[in-house]
């Protein structure tokens, strides 16, 4: 427990050291009440592993100021802008409505940033079959934006190597309630 712990709270507490990380913006999405998009910095080569490596990869993020706890959100990047990590949540639980409370406000608080962490390979196993259906509700959306732009990033690189590929159509059923 001590092994795997420590590495954890060193990073932590050097975080915490540096001030967090920086918080480049934060954007209110239209016509979804309580969703927030929060736009942090990012060293390049770490955003190159999120957009290029495996998508649907997510952060654990502590606000001491909040809570000591920290909390798992997924993240993607845009392959355009190298230098900035994306978060999209909606305020619905205790810790999401004080974070949006505290994000949208003058002085934004201290936040700390751990991952990412993943899960398999959704890419290559959207690339193995004909016709993928993806269906996701609300802000759950968010880990499919990467994943979407790097199957179509592949898609496009083997055709260039004229690679027979198996993936014919990709369709995005998004729910909402608004």
């Amino acid at each position: 427990y001590l092994a795997s712990t420590t590495p954890t709270l060193v990073q932590s507490l050097a975080s915490r050291y540096r001030g967090g990380v920086k918080i480049l913006k934060v954007v209110t999405v239209d016509d979804m009440e309580d969703c927030l998009e929060l736009h942090v910095s990012v060293d390049p080569t770490a955003h190159a592993l999120l957009v290029d490596d495996h998508p649907s990869k997510f952060v654990k993020l502590c606000v001491p100021k909040i809570s000591v706890v920290w909390h798992p959100f997924t993240v993607y990047g845009h392959p355009l802008d190298p230098t900035t990590l994306r978060i999209l949540f909606r305020a619905v639980g205790p810790f999401t409505k004080q974070l949006y409370s505290s994000l949208v406000a003058h002085e934004r608080p201290v936040t700390m940033v751990d991952g990412f962490y993943r899960s398999g390979d959704h890419c290559q196993e959207a690339l193995n079959h004909d016709h993928v259906s993806i269906v996701a509700g609300g802000v759950a959306i968010t880990p499919f934006f990467s994943m979407i732009n790097t199957t179509l990033r592949a898609l496009a690189n083997r055709k260039a190597a004229e690679v027979e590929q198996n993936l014919r159509s990709m369709t995005l059923y998004w729910s909402c309630r608004e």
